[in-house]
């Protein structure tokens, strides 16, 4: 069995809401005495909207009307070139029957990791296809990243 609840860390401490703590004393209430197994894991915070503003109305839409694509058919381009996932499928008794390389998702790339595929994205299109994307506004950069770490806080 297990019982999870949403806490965050303040100053280097750790903080649960007085309704999350009741949750978790109710969901061990039944439990036999014995071990059990604490884990606390770092809530990794989504891109911004602000953020993907900038990727579909900067980055993709550069990129579509250099290449005659659609923005979507972009957007699938880049995650292949970028998030590339290698996978497969195989018969029960493990003979592999197919193979593919497909596209990652953005979707779970934190607002860290989200910069940093731009980042790739646009030092190919300049090095490859000479092509300057204009960069996201370094401050705002900046505050998007810092508000992330905040939500993660909350």
């Amino acid at each position: 069995m297990k019982v999870e609840v949403a806490a965050y860390m303040l100053d280097g401490k750790l903080h649960v809401k007085p309704a999350e703590r009741l949750v978790l004393q109710e969901g061990v209430l039944l439990w036999e005495d014995g071990p059990v197994t604490v884990t606390v894991e770092r809530d990794e915070v989504a891109r911004s909207a602000r953020a993907n503003a900038y990727y579909w109305g900067a980055v993709v839409k550069e990129l579509a009307e250099y290449t005659g694509y659609t923005p979507d058919e972009t957007h699938e381009i880049l995650k292949r070139q970028f998030l590339s996932k290698a996978v497969s499928i195989a018969t029960k008794n493990g003979r592999v029957v197919g193979e593919w390389v497909i596209g990652g998702s953005t979707r779970r790339l934190t607002t860290a990791q989200f910069f940093d595929y731009i980042d790739r994205i646009r030092q190919w299109a300049f090095e490859q296809l000479d092509v300057n994307i204009q960069p996201p506004d370094a401050e705002w950069r900046m505050r998007a990243l810092e508000d992330d770490r905040a939500e993660g806080a909350a």
